[in-house]
């Protein structure tokens, strides 16, 4: 019984303070914005838009429903505004139509992090010679 409390408290202390790191981290969702570029050739504009904003990670996704298309970009060595070159392990990006078509190179920079906002450009080529360019975002949240 001994060996017990202080497991349970050592959990609970854990989860106590995820938590609180979850709730940071839900309060940086967008809630309007914009995400655009140039894609194989066409231009895609997403109709939704969410980015999360972590000490260390920006992660902004983009859909267009009717398409069935997808935009990601994930830095996960975030560090605020600057710009990031795009590698398999740490900064990626992917654009998805009927394929999945991952970054193999390219570049994100992110321009501005407001109180509660972001925007930036970047531009990319996939493994499969997709040329994803002109791209730009502008995300607001609450």
């Amino acid at each position: 019984m001994k060996r017990i409390i202080p497991i349970v408290l050592s959990v609970a202390l854990l989860a106590v303070s995820s938590c609180k790191k979850f709730e940071e981290t839900v309060n940086k969702v967008a809630t309007k914005g914009s995400l655009s570029c140039t894609a194989n050739g066409r231009t895609y504009t997403a109709g939704t838009v969410g980015v999360t904003v972590t000490d260390n990670t920006f992660m902004l996704r983009g859909s267009q429903m009717s398409d069935e298309e997808s935009l990601d970009i994930d830095l996960l060595k975030y560090k605020g505004p600057g710009k990031y070159e795009l590698s398999y392990m740490y900064n990626g990006a992917t654009y998805r139509d009927s394929k999945t078509h991952n970054a193999v190179y390219g570049e994100i920079e992110v321009i501005s992090t407001g109180d509660k906002s972001a925007k930036g450009t970047f531009y990319f080529q996939t493994d499969d010679s997709v040329m994803v360019k002109d791209g730009k975002f502008d995300v607001k949240w609450e």
